[in-house]
């Protein structure tokens, strides 16, 4: 038997305009811990992180958790709700996302990131906490 929760993460690298899946329930439902963003870009970029629930296959939930957001780059920090923000940093924190990703054998969620254009590249890096079941006494 493995421990009630798993300490994990998803990096990416070079992530652009394209939408791309970065966290994704498939076994077990997942609590988001920190949604590192890195700008890699020479220049300001402006990303979105949409949120998405499937049940048996069909989209019924898309909304946005931040919407063209902007991340600075390394030469031009910026100031956001009393904190200067660099060209790393954590969505979870800064914009205060606190959320959980369910899972049953009909429904799924996930979260998709992306930026404003093909220029505007960036990494990312999503730490969770698989939440495995309880053991069976």
């Amino acid at each position: 038997m493995g421990a009630f929760i798993n300490y994990l993460s998803n990096p990416f690298t070079g992530l652009k305009n394209i939408p791309q899946v970065v966290i994704k329930t498939t076994t077990n439902s997942l609590w988001i811990q920190s949604l590192m963003i890195t700008n890699t870009s020479q220049d300001d970029i402006r990303i979105n992180l949409q949120f998405t629930r499937t049940v048996n296959g069909v989209i019924t939930l898309q909304s946005f958790l931040a919407y063209n957001f902007l991340i600075p780059s390394y030469k031009n920090p910026r100031e956001y709700k009393n904190t200067t923000l660099f060209n790393t940093l954590d969505l979870v924190d800064v914009l205060g996302i606190k959320k959980n990703l369910e899972y049953t054998s009909t429904l799924n969620e996930s979260l998709i990131i992306y930026s404003n254009g093909l220029t505007q590249i960036f990494d990312c890096d999503v730490s969770y906490a698989l939440l495995n079941e309880l053991p069976m006494n």
